[in-house]
């Protein structure tokens, strides 16, 4: 995946409120991981994929939602760098009620 970084201005404020969302992204994804049996069921439930293939999906899932949660990690420990995913994240968070 390619990079893109430039330089914004962007108050002590909003990087506060971006990492914290960053560490409810990770909670989350800890979460799942930890209850990884409710999550495929839930999935299962609502026939995302075959009985037959549950044990499949659930190494793939459990492989993604670890990679996501190391990616998180990573960005936790440079809290002055934005990624656009977070961004456009943090500005559907605002447009929430």
């Amino acid at each position: 995946m390619a990079e893109v970084v430039f330089e914004c201005p962007l108050d002590e404020l909003t990087l506060t409120s971006i990492n914290d969302l960053r560490l409810i992204r990770r909670d989350v994804l800890k979460r799942q991981i930890k209850e990884i049996d409710a999550v495929v069921a839930t999935l299962l439930s609502k026939g995302v994929f075959p009985h037959e293939e549950r044990n499949e999906y659930k190494k793939m899932i459990l492989e993604d939602l670890r990679d996501k949660c190391a990616e998180i990690e990573i960005r936790l420990r440079a809290p002055k760098v934005v990624y656009s995913d977070e961004i456009e994240l943090y500005i559907d968070v605002l447009g929430q009620p």
